[in-house]
């Protein structure tokens, strides 16, 4: 995912979920797997921004946004309760 700010971990992309998607995001993990912990990752975008005028929008509206278009194309299901 390419977003602008800082980057976050699968646990906040999971927390984001959950908090903004209600019941669609009930299967979504609320604890970190046990392993080794990975070190950060760095995307720089400084130089796209400044010679293509590319204005790339927050993580949190570009995975809010990704998930309701993949609940729109009916690729996430809901668990039967």
């Amino acid at each position: 995912m390419l977003a602008d700010g800082p980057t976050i971990s699968w646990l906040q992309l999971a927390r984001i979920l959950r908090d903004r998607l209600g019941p669609l995001a009930e299967r979504v993990p609320t604890e970190e797997a046990p392993g080794a912990e990975l070190p950060d990752l760095v995307i720089h975008n400084d130089r796209a921004k400044r010679v293509l005028g590319w204005r790339p929008r927050p993580a949190e509206t570009t995975i809010v946004e990704t998930a309701e278009s993949l609940r729109d194309l009916g690729l996430l299901e809901r668990r039967a309760s």
